[in-house]
C-alpha cells in the first residue's frame, strides 16, 4: 500500500466514523423522549393532584428523573453543537466544523500550475506535476484526518456521557 492509498483509506474511515456517531445519537434521543413522556404522565396523574401527598420515594424519583433528563439533554446538545469561549464572550457554533479535502477544481488548478512550472519536457513536467499533486492531496488528507479525529473523539465522549444519564 502506498502513502496515498493509506491516507485516503484513513480519511474515509473518519468520514464513516462521523456518520456512525451521528447515527448513534438516535438512541439517547429516543430515551429522552421516553423520559419526557413518563414525566408528563407522572405529573398529570400524580403531581398535579397533590405533590405533598405523594410518598417520599415518588418525589425523589420525580426529581432525579428531571435532573437526569436535563443533564442528558445538555450532553446531547454538546454532541451536536460546540461551545467556544472567545475574549470574554461565548457563542455556540452550529455544529462541529469538520475538515474536508479540497475540491476537484482546486486540485486541477494546482496541477496546471505545477505543469506550467515544470515546463521542461512534456513527460518530466507531467510526472513531476502528478507527483506534486499527489503530495498535495496527501497533505490535505493528513490535515483533515488529524482535525476530524479530534472532533470525532470529542463527540464520542459527549455521546457516551449522554448515554450514562
Amino acid at each position: 500500500m502506498n502513502r496515498f492509498d493509506f491516507y485516503k483509506e484513513l480519511y474515509f474511515k473518519e468520514e464513516d466514523r462521523k456518520k456512525s456517531l451521528n447515527d448513534a445519537l438516535t438512541l439517547p434521543i429516543g430515551i429522552v423522549s421516553a423520559q419526557i413522556a413518563l414525566l408528563s404522565y407522572f405529573y398529570s396523574n400524580y403531581v398535579s393532584k397533590g405533590f405533598a401527598s405523594l410518598p417520599i420515594w415518588s418525589k425523589i424519583f420525580f426529581i432525579l428523573t428531571i435532573v437526569s433528563l436535563l443533564i442528558c439533554i445538555l450532553f446531547l446538545i454538546f454532541s451536536y453543537f460546540e461551545l467556544r469561549f472567545k475574549k470574554e464572550k461565548y457563542f455556540i457554533e452550529t455544529a462541529f466544523r469538520y475538515n474536508y479535502i479540497g475540491s476537484v477544481i482546486e486540485f486541477e488548478d494546482y496541477y496546471i500550475k505545477k505543469l506550467n512550472y515544470y515546463n521542461e519536457t512534456i513527460q518530466t513536467a507531467n510526472s513531476a506535476s502528478l507527483h506534486d499533486l499527489e503530495e498535495n492531496i496527501i497533505s490535505n488528507f493528513i490535515e483533515s484526518i488529524a482535525h476530524n479525529v479530534k472532533l470525532n473523539d470529542k463527540k464520542t465522549k459527549r455521546i457516551s456521557n449522554a448515554k450514562l444519564f
